[in-house]
């Protein structure tokens, strides 16, 4: 993971200090790690560790180590990376703050103090698949108000995950045995979104259609690109509902079963 991705993670979970590039030094690993312990994990509260918040040379070895050791992080030593170990504990702090926030997040799309629709809200269809997305792949989850370019940003540090390598993916996806597709596919998705956004946001987007002498004015010209982008969107949908068709059909004939009793062939 990127020490950019990693301060995106931190930031997301309320850590404000920056986060040197390249390896953290082991006083830097002391602050993250506590401040995630206190804020988010609360182990301690559980099996208190003595001297855990107070910092020696020897912290790591003797405090740190044991600490994740309970939560999870196997064959950690001295020598395991510090960038590694804050990776984990900040996973861990994600994936508590994902559980305790889901309901919450979920009330509060499209909504404002007095109930009202919040113009600048992701729609609630949208926000879980982003959402389930980020989870895949480690990232912070987006916030209902979190603007087009920050969605766009998200989508970008997506695009450089998935063309990495496939530790990247976590939780289902990492088990599928169709890994590539999966990963190709998001590729695809990502590309193609952050190209029309950017395409629209210089006004550049093409119209798709043979204007001929026609000439638009620019609340026309959006709302012909609003149309043909609509018609692709309805065509894509089509198009999965054929290929989910022809993939129940070949689940039929690509192993039939005959059963010489029913004088037929298939299930």
């Amino acid at each position: 993971m990127t020490t950019h991705l990693l301060q995106r993670h931190l930031g997301f979970l309320g850590y404000a200090s920056p986060i040197p590039e390249g390896e953290l030094d082991n006083e830097t690993l002391y602050k993250v790690i506590s401040w995630l312990e206190n804020t988010y994990i609360q182990q301690l509260a559980q099996n208190p560790i003595e001297n855990f918040y107070e910092y020696t040379a020897t912290w790591k070895k003797t405090i740190l180590c044991p600490y994740v050791t309970s939560l999870g992080f196997t064959d950690v030593n001295n020598g395991t990376s510090n960038k590694s170990i804050v990776i984990f504990v900040a996973q861990l702090a994600m994936d508590l703050l994902y559980k305790q926030k889901k309901e919450e997040i979920a009330a509060h799309v499209q909504r404002t103090e007095d109930g009202k629709p919040k113009k600048d809200s992701i729609p609630l269809d949208l926000l879980d698949s982003l959402n389930l997305l980020a989870q895949a792949t480690s990232q912070p989850l987006l916030r209902p108000d979190t603007s087009p370019d920050g969605v766009m940003a998200f989508l970008a540090d997506t695009l450089d995950i998935v063309s990495g390598n496939a530790d990247s993916l976590s939780g289902p996806v990492e088990s599928a045995p169709q890994m590539q597709a999966i990963k190709a596919a998001i590729r695809s998705e990502c590309e193609e979104t952050i190209r029309m956004y950017e395409q629209m946001k210089k006004g550049e987007m093409p119209v798709g259609m043979d204007l001929g002498a026609l000439k638009f004015d620019s609340n026309e010209k959006t709302a012909a690109i609003v149309l043909r982008m609509l018609y692709q969107k309805q065509l894509r949908e089509m198009q999965t509902t054929i290929n989910n068709v022809l993939s129940d059909l070949q689940q039929h004939t690509a192993n039939p079963k005959t059963d010489l009793a029913l004088g037929r062939v298939g299930k």
